[in-house]
């Protein structure tokens, strides 16, 4: 059985055009939307099938590795990488 944890990322968003686009630097995950929320919402949406397509592949250590995270560290219900700017939290189900 998976167990929810709360995985805190870092964040960047810049405006461009009318659009505004959204940065995880810790997966290079991003995505955009009309308003800074929007690009907020849709990148969080991203990550978390970014993370969650990474676990089902088998790429567990690749994605630790990444977030400079090790598997001791996911016994902690917050996880927070070591490098860490402005943040938003997803759901990281691991087992």
């Amino acid at each position: 059985m998976a167990m929810a944890k709360e995985l805190i990322l870092s964040l960047t968003v810049r405006k461009e055009g009318n659009r505004y686009w959204a940065w995880c630097p810790e997966l290079d995950v991003s995505s955009e939307g009309k308003t800074t929320e929007d690009a907020r919402d849709n990148l969080r949406e991203a990550v978390q099938c970014h993370i969650e397509t990474m676990i089902e592949q088998g790429d567990m250590e690749l994605l630790l590795e990444k977030l400079g995270l090790t598997r001791g560290e996911l016994d902690k219900d917050v996880v927070i990488p070591r490098v860490l700017s402005g943040s938003f939290e997803v759901p990281l189900s691991v087992s």
